[in-house]
C-alpha cells in the first residue's frame, strides 16, 4: 500500500473537515445575520415596548403601595396618640387608687386621719425631690461628660504624639543630597 491510491484518504480528510467547517460557519453567519435590519429593529422595539409596560406596572404598583402605606400612617398615628393618653389616664388612675387604699391602711393603722395625710404628703414629697433628683443626673449625664474627658485627653496625647514625630524626624536639609 505504498502507492497514489493509500495516500489519497489522508490527504482528503484535512480538506473535507476544513471544508466542513467553513460550510457550518457559513451557516451560522447566515443564520445570525439572516434577518434583514428591519426585522431587528422590530423586535428591539418590541423588547422595549415590554419593558416600558413593565416599568409602568412597577412604578403603579409602587404608587399604589405608597398611598396605601400613608393611609395607615394616617390613620395609625391619631391611634397611637389615643393609646398614649389612654396609657396615662389608666397610669393615673392606678396610682390614685394605690394612694387611696395606703392611706386607708394608714388610717387603720394610726387611728388618725391626719397623720395618715401627714404621711402620705411626706412620701409624695420624697418621691418627687427623688423624681427631681434623677432628672437632673440624667440631664448631666445626657452631656456625656466622661466621653468629653476621654476626648480632651486622646487630643492631648494626639498633640504629644504630633510633637514627638515632629522632634525625631529629619530635617529637610538632611534629606537633600
Amino acid at each position: 500500500m505504498n502507492g497514489p491510491t493509500a495516500d489519497a484518504p489522508e490527504r482528503i480528510a484535512p480538506h473535507a473537515e476544513a471544508r466542513a467547517r467553513e460550510a457550518d460557519d457559513a451557516s451560522e453567519r447566515a443564520r445570525l445575520g439572516s434577518a434583514p435590519l428591519l426585522q431587528q429593529f422590530e423586535t428591539l422595539y418590541a423588547a422595549a415596548a415590554a419593558l416600558a409596560i413593565a416599568l409602568k406596572r412597577f412604578f403603579g404598583a409602587s404608587g399604589r403601595l405608597l398611598l396605601a402605606e400613608s393611609q395607615v400612617v394616617r390613620h395609625g398615628v391619631p391611634l397611637l396618640v389615643i393609646g398614649f393618653i389612654a396609657m396615662i389616664a389608666m397610669s393615673v388612675s392606678l396610682w390614685a387608687c394605690t394612694v387611696a387604699l395606703i392611706f386607708w391602711a394608714l388610717q387603720h393603722g394610726t387611728h388618725s386621719s391626719g397623720i395618715a395625710l401627714g404621711i402620705i404628703i411626706a412620701g409624695h414629697l420624697l418621691l418627687i425631690a427623688g423624681l427631681w433628683v434623677s432628672i437632673k443626673r440624667g440631664v448631666q449625664q445626657a452631656s456625656f461628660p466622661l466621653a468629653r474627658a476621654e476626648m480632651r485627653a486622646l487630643g492631648r496625647e494626639l498633640v504629644q504624639d504630633f510633637d514627638e514625630f515632629a522632634h525625631h524626624a529629619p530635617s529637610r536639609k538632611d534629606a537633600q543630597p
